[in-house]
């Protein structure tokens, strides 16, 4: 028998990091087609990184940080029910996924339901910056593509 210790700790986390990026990759390429035709790649994708995240943050031992991301967990599964509820409705009705998509961040922030994080600058911009890349990314190349279209 044998117990965990720190390297199957740190395999796990690759093995997240990886699904999850995964799922980053799915959802940037799905992003032009997010309304339309990608919107189960995209919503699903989205599920999965909001899952992988929460699962890793109740492995974790930093307990504030954990017990925030748990706290605002119920919003972020929320979010991802909307983009599924989205793609599942007709073409007409799929706006009423998304607004529920984007109201629950909203609402979470105007209640100051979050709280409990300690946000460091620098990790919070390595966390974020290829994410935000690769979404800018694919907005250019969405609006390339369309005015090529045209």
């Amino acid at each position: 028998m044998t117990t965990p210790d720190a390297s199957d700790s740190r395999r796990f986390a690759g093995r997240e990091t990886i699904v999850a990026q995964a799922a980053f990759l799915v959802i940037a390429i799905a992003v032009p087609g997010a309304f339309g035709e990608d919107r189960w790649p995209f919503a699903l994708s989205y599920l999965v990184i909001v899952l992988v995240h929460l699962f890793s943050f109740l492995r974790s031992s930093l307990g504030g940080s954990a017990r925030a991301i748990v706290s605002i967990a119920p919003v972020n599964l929320g979010m991802a029910l909307g983009l599924l509820l989205a793609a599942a409705l007709p073409a007409p009705l799929r706006w009423l996924g998304w607004l529920l998509a984007v109201l629950l961040p909203l609402g979470s922030v105007l209640r100051r339901a979050e709280g409990g994080f300690s946000i460091r600058p620098a990790h919070f911009a390595e966390r974020h910056r290829l994410m935000l890349i690769i979404a800018l990314g694919e907005s250019v190349l969405a609006v390339g593509a369309r005015r090529r279209s045209t």
